[in-house]
């Protein structure tokens, strides 16, 4: 019993330990972004700290990053911006981050580029990334996707309401034919038309990407049909491997059904053969055999006589 409670005490510090680490990687991260927030004039996300504030009550990291900016009511009151998030991100080297989600935030070339540079690192686990009505450019956009070539963690892409049309769509999938992981991608109402199609197949076709989402754009049907039609060959190119190697097995099955039958009828045949019978000597046959041997020995003496 003494030794079970003891048991029991070591967890109880252990488990205060591990919340006591959690709460102050939690605070040393909020104070570095307000310290980035008062250098850059602008102001906290209040969407951000409703999170830390819940997670520190549940005694857990921060893992999914939400920023909306914040009403002002002068044009001289400081706004919410993702560039001192991203800053506080790698100066405390906070590694718990898991999705990154900016709704309605208008964002800059240098949000774009702190963004970039957390996705460049290898220890940022980050999953899922959200650009949701950010007044994007299609230079924003290329920044952000040269990132993708070698994060290892990023599964979803969304850049909703994004009108960076098909210059930003080309960037976008220049970075997407480079990425390993990235499986779902959005771009409803970015203002597409039918020469993204081209762009999104090629992506598709060269990438991880399974899942697209569009509505809200203008590819008609010719940007459809570049987008389906490298699917539509590789389906053809499936099927017909198919089929030869249908082709093959069953040729194969044929064969080998062939040679089993001509074994069995081989061994068939070894059964059935009879060896001839050697023809049994008679007492004739051995009698006119030494006569004609004595016949021969008398012959040869007279001629030597």
């Amino acid at each position: 019993m003494p030794a079970k409670g003891k048991k029991g005490g070591k967890k109880k510090k252990k488990n205060e330990a591990l919340t006591k680490k959690i709460l102050s990687t939690i605070i040393s991260y909020w104070r570095r972004y307000e310290s980035h927030c008062n250098k850059t004039n602008t102001c906290p996300a209040p969407s951000l700290k409703a999170i830390m504030n819940k997670c520190k009550e549940d005694e857990s990291y921060m893992t999914k990053f939400i920023l909306e900016p914040k009403p002002v009511q002068t044009i001289e009151d400081p706004i919410v911006q993702l560039e001192p998030v991203m800053n506080a991100l790698r100066e405390e080297r906070y590694t718990n981050i898991k999705a990154l989600y900016v709704w309605s935030l208008t964002l800059r070339y240098i949000d774009a580029v702190a963004v970039g540079q957390v996705l460049d690192k290898m220890i940022y686990p980050i999953k899922h990334l959200e650009f949701i009505d950010n007044l994007m450019t299609s230079e924003q956009v290329g920044r952000i996707s040269q990132s993708f070539e070698n994060n290892l963690f990023l599964s979803t892409l969304v850049f909703d309401y994004n009108e960076f049309r098909d210059e930003g769509c080309k960037k976008l999938c220049d970075g997407l034919a480079l990425s390993k992981t990235i499986i779902s991608v959005s771009l409803c109402f970015c203002d597409l038309t039918s020469i993204s199609g081209k762009y999104l197949a090629r992506a598709s076709a060269h990438s991880s990407v399974r899942e697209l989402y569009l509505d809200g754009n203008l590819l008609q049907c010719h940007g459809v049909q570049d987008l389906i039609e490298p699917f539509v060959v590789q389906a053809k190119k499936e099927a017909f491997n198919r089929e030869e190697e249908e082709r093959k097995k069953k040729e194969l099955e044929q064969e080998e059904i062939k040679k089993a039958e001509e074994e069995r009828r081989r061994r068939l045949d070894d059964l059935n053969y009879v060896p001839p019978q050697p023809v049994a000597d008679t007492g004739k046959s051995y009698y006119i055999y030494i006569k004609s041997i004595y016949k021969l020995i008398y012959r040869n003496f007279h001629n030597i006589c």
